[in-house]
């Protein structure tokens, strides 16, 4: 058995110190020192071992989802939180990317803006960039009571908690939209951070999402205008599958926008979108990869040759019992509804939605993010906690 195996099979006492309150951090607890550090001096020397001079490398952490009636989980979502930290500032990683879905949406206001507190100290402490994205479940409207503009938990607190990222350049004035980039010259590489819920005033809810054409025009007129390489964060993936950004109304149809503005940089082509043309035939570099949450599962996509990685969710959340085993295994689920398989099928899916097994509290399966490394040829996932690491072909 290797020492991941036997890292992730240790059971802990339960917290018994006085440090270990409602109110830690969860960097202090007996399950953090005995399960984590190892955990994390392992990760640290695999990365190190895949060192090469043209390399890069990010965490994508991801679908937190920070609820008041899951104390455990809250606990163990700021324990990842806090190792995230330590691995940034240990590998002294180029950046760390906060995937979305950070709360679930809750009626309690208190707990929200002590957990984002608490968020805030810990990514505080991270000497390297530290990147959000939206998800569905931000804008924190979906399951209270009794919303007005003023109680919502707005993204104006994702921009107050971007932490070390250099001169981030936004595509809208409205203050309400959060899609940016950030470079990094001495990667000679471009990070550009979309906007999940950028969806039509007066919609809210964890039911509505997508990228506004106003955004996707932004990317293939502003942040695709560069010759270095460039990779795409957002909480859902880009690919053509209607099912992901059904929501938007007149909006619909940006993902197969996405998907051509996508081909046509990589393949040095110019694409026309909204009676405008983009030409990408003089530009250099690539669109390396782009990386999303969102379906709560470890899945590799493509459009064309460029990967779209999908980790899954830090919480520590098996499925509802209405996602069936496939075949008898406990890691694979079929989708429930056949209108929804259809239309995954029918964009090359498959099925299956992939979910690591066993996620215990307590033991390192609580946890699940990706510590990446890519260089000219491949792309490493080493997996912090439940599941497995990836390596992609680029």
């Amino acid at each position: 058995m290797d020492g991941r195996k036997i890292i992730a099979l240790m059971v802990v006492l339960l917290c018994g110190m006085t440090s270990c309150s409602s109110d830690d951090d969860g960097s202090t607890t007996d399950i953090y020192t005995q399960v984590y550090t190892p955990a994390i001096d392992e990760v640290c020397s695999r990365y190190s071992n895949l060192y090469e001079e043209n390399r890069w490398g990010y965490i994508f952490i991801t679908d937190l989802h920070f609820n008041p009636n899951k104390s455990s989980n809250t606990k163990a979502l700021l324990r990842q939180l806090n190792a995230v930290v330590e691995i940034a500032n240990r590998l002294q990683i180029d950046f760390v990317c906060i995937g979305g879905d950070i709360i679930d949406g809750t009626d309690d206001k208190n707990y929200i803006h002590s957990v984002s507190q608490q968020i805030s100290n810990i990514l505080s402490g991270c000497t390297q960039p530290v990147a959000w994205i939206s998800g569905n479940h931000d804008d924190n409207s979906y399951s209270a009571s009794q919303m007005s503009e003023k109680e919502e938990i707005t993204r104006h607190w994702f921009v107050d908690n971007m932490k070390n990222v250099p001169s981030p350049v936004f595509g809208s004035p409205d203050s309400e939209d959060t899609y940016y980039y950030f470079d990094l010259p001495n990667r000679n590489l471009r990070v550009v951070c979309l906007d999940f819920i950028d969806f039509p005033k007066g919609k809210k809810g964890r039911s509505w999402w997508g990228l506004s054409k106003t955004q996707v025009a932004w990317v293939c007129e502003t942040a695709f205008d560069t010759n270095q390489d460039i990779v795409i964060l957002c909480h859902g993936q880009l690919v053509d599958k209607k099912y992901d950004f059904y929501q938007l109304g007149d909006q619909e149809g940006t993902s197969t926008d996405m998907k051509n503005a996508i081909l046509a940089f990589n393949g040095k082509t110019s694409v026309t979108l909204y009676g405008k043309t983009y030409d990408y035939s003089g530009r250099q570099g690539s669109i390396v990869l782009s990386h999303h949450g969102h379906w709560h599962s470890n899945m590799v996509l493509s459009i064309g040759s460029m990967p779209c990685i999908l980790t899954g969710c830090a919480k520590n959340a098996l499925p509802s019992s209405k996602y069936q085993p496939v075949d008898g295994k406990t890691d694979t689920f079929i989708i429930p509804d056949q209108e929804t398989a259809t239309l995954v099928h029918s964009n090359g899916y498959g099925y299956e939605f992939y979910y690591p097994s066993d996620r215990t509290f307590g033991t390192l399966n609580e946890a699940q993010f990706d510590v990446v490394s890519v260089n000219t040829t491949q792309v490493n996932c080493l997996r912090f906690g439940a599941g497995e690491d990836r390596i992609i072909s680029r």
